[in-house]
């Protein structure tokens, strides 16, 4: 990704006749540069190493009657029907405004607040992934053993209260039955009661313990790394960040042969498509479904704008873009599910787990799939040193290529609110790194650790849904799905189709009932009090700047008497060229037959290159130059006086 600047106007006219203008100008110094993609592909992999992560494993599995309340036909069709519209439309923004979601407030002034709220989703995230990071790089050093620890029944090292299972289902004795190799549960009795270092029934309480020294050592060196790939390596060798992508696929690959090749693989495997289809009419499971299609394609994430506006006019239609990553993105994620199920399947053949066993040990949580599920069922393979290798490799290429695109996505976004902060950018994602590192620290102790991933799961999928509804009402419903496709026929000459209008319209709605029953469907699990109070006031916390900056708008619209321009967009709203804008303001498709270009599409000797029009047209370009100027000079002075 190279960084273009333009000093003067520029147009692009392509084969759809692209009305996509200028990327910065003279005239308008509110505009903010970003790098730009050369060409389709490293959009398609920067857009991976941000989407793709190792949630991508197991956000869909079956293990007999209990799955994850969906089946593969609900996911896809939740996918097409919700996900690639929602996609296509922050897809198109971004290319339209070639500026990130900040530039939203222009749009429609009365959603100001949903700018920041998008940003605190991107920066738990990081703080998510940096929690796991560092137990990667931890279980990548141990792999190098003889004997995998997690393969090993340490019955000398486990206090007597893990005698029972987690949640003590059916009595199982977990040390007795992994010495005797009735139930092996050596990775799950290594993971939490020697590496974490917890009691089993402290996995929903929050306590205040000090973290272990070895798990401090590996999260400042995650978050050090992370650090100097954001602010070194990347910036001078961009092509790192596609490599840590590519290699991910290369060992995924590799992951994939070794188990659908074992025993057991491909059982699990025709247990995830076998599907259950008494499913299908449930309310619940398509809400489900639609909100895992939300969080996999990162929808409300403000990543998607910003990541279209480095698209250069070339690259082609957003549409054909959305459906292109899409497609990619869809296949990927279910090349890791394949992988992950077929882990599940040789646990079941060659482990002795039941079904049972699967749900309360190795999928009660996040880290239980990525710590239990998988080492244990590597450990079956010949030489699982080699296997294990591969997979933490694999898991730290992807979630450091999540950590760059991550912090590089917060900072250009505070970048467009407050432009002087590119002079500190390096100070600022150090300031960054270090209080991410503080708080993974502050939580790596013991049984607050498996609390904090039980509620980081919870905050996250609720205020996701939160945010997208917000988002889906603002544009859909209060700028409209008509003016939207005006713009879409402005930028590509064309207006869109039936199927995207349609879902549009309905969006709102769907998106609103899926985060009722998900809300619906997190309280239902068995919690204690703390842990569901504190869900509702951190997700109130992390949306308040919402009605915060609503009530400031309403207030200086009230001041202005114009609270209709709440739901109106601004005259900054659009292009980043004025003189585009003020085109786009009197365009209307639907009273006119043709659309008159900004270049001539002609290249031979006609009336159109005359020197004779071109005298007749040069002095009123110039007038309207004249006023545009005289315009935007007097929003600035009125965009000054307010901020004063």
């Amino acid at each position: 990704m190279s960084i273009v600047l333009h000093n003067q106007m520029t147009y692009s006219i392509g084969s759809s006749q692209s009305r996509l203008s200028a990327l910065s100008s003279s005239k308008n110094k509110k505009t903010l540069l970003h790098g730009k993609f050369e060409t389709s592909l490293q959009f398609f992999l920067y857009t991976l190493a941000y989407t793709l992560s190792i949630d991508s494993f197991s956000f869909m599995y079956k293990v007999g009657q209990h799955n994850t309340e969906l089946n593969l036909v609900q996911y896809f069709i939740s996918y097409i029907v919700v996900g690639i519209p929602l996609y296509y439309m922050q897809m198109f923004l971004g290319q339209y405004t070639q500026m990130s979601m900040v530039h939203l407030r222009h749009m429609i002034p009365f959603g100001h607040g949903l700018i920041y709220t998008s940003l605190i989703i991107v920066f738990l995230y990081t703080i998510k992934y940096g929690m796991s990071l560092g137990d990667y790089f931890l279980y990548f050093l141990l792999s190098w053993q003889r004997n995998l620890p997690w393969m090993i029944c340490h019955s000398g090292n486990i206090n007597r209260e893990w005698g029972n299972c987690f949640n003590g289902f059916s009595n199982l004795e977990c040390v007795g039955n992994c010495q005797l190799n009735k139930t092996y549960t050596s990775a799950y009795l290594y993971y939490l009661a020697i590496y974490l270092r917890m009691s089993p029934n402290d996995t929903q309480y929050f306590s205040v313990n000090v973290p272990s020294l070895h798990r401090t050592i590996g999260s400042v060196t995650a978050w050090t790394v992370v650090f100097f790939f954001t602010v070194y390596i990347c910036p001078r060798w961009p092509k790192v960040l596609y490599v840590l992508v590519y290699q991910f696929y290369i060992l995924l690959t590799l992951l994939n042969m070794g188990t659908i090749s074992t025993r057991g693989g491909l059982m699990g495997l025709r247990i995830f498509f076998k599907g259950t289809w008494e499913k299908i009419g449930s309310l619940l499971a398509w809400c489900r479904s639609i909100s895992i299609a939300v969080q996999q394609l990162r929808l409300a994430h403000a990543f998607i704008v910003l990541n279209a506006s480095k698209l250069r006019q070339r690259t082609g239609n957003a549409g054909v873009l959305t459906v292109g990553f899409c497609t990619i993105s869809f296949l990927s994620s279910l090349f890791c599910v394949v992988f992950f199920q077929s882990c599940i399947g040789m646990l079941i053949r060659r482990g002795n787990w039941t079904s049972t066993n699967l749900i309360h040990i190795g999928m009660s949580h996040h880290r239980g799939r990525c710590f239990v599920v998988i080492p244990q069922s590597l450990g079956y393979l010949t030489v699982p040193q080699i296997w294990s290798l591969l997979y933490f490799s694999c898991a730290i290429s992807i979630s450091l290529a999540n950590q760059v695109t991550h912090i590089h996505t917060l900072h250009s976004s505070l970048a467009d609110i407050c432009p002087s902060a590119r002079k500190y950018q390096n100070y600022i994602i150090l300031g960054y790194c270090i209080s991410a590192c503080t708080f993974c620290i502050a939580v790596l102790g013991e049984s607050k650790y498996i609390f904090t991933d039980y509620f980081q799961e919870t905050i996250l999928t609720l205020l996701e849904m939160i945010n997208i509804s917000y988002l889906a009402f603002l544009v859909f419903w209060i700028y409209g799905v008509r003016r939207l496709g005006d713009d879409i026929c402005f930028t590509f000459g064309a207006q869109p189709t039936k199927f995207w209008k349609i879902t549009w319209y309905l969006l709102p709605f769907v998106t609103v009932l899926s985060g009722y029953y998900e809300y619906s469907y997190h309280m239902s699990k068995p919690r204690t009090i703390l842990y569901k109070t504190s869900t509702i006031f951190v997700i109130l916390a992390c949306t308040c700047p919402i009605p915060i900056l609503t009530f400031v708008e309403i207030f200086k619209h009230m001041k202005a008497r114009n609270l209709i321009g709440l739901f109106r967009p601004t005259y900054m709203w659009g292009s980043p060229d004025p003189e585009e804008r003020h085109r786009r303001s009197s365009f209307n498709p639907r009273k006119e037959t043709a659309y008159n270009s900004n270049v001539p599409l002609c290249k031979h000797n006609c009336l159109l290159h005359s020197r004779i029009l071109k005298n007749l047209i040069e002095p009123e370009a110039r007038c309207t130059q004249t006023y545009l100027k005289e315009v935007l000079r007097r929003e600035n002075v009125v965009d000054d006086e307010t901020a004063l």
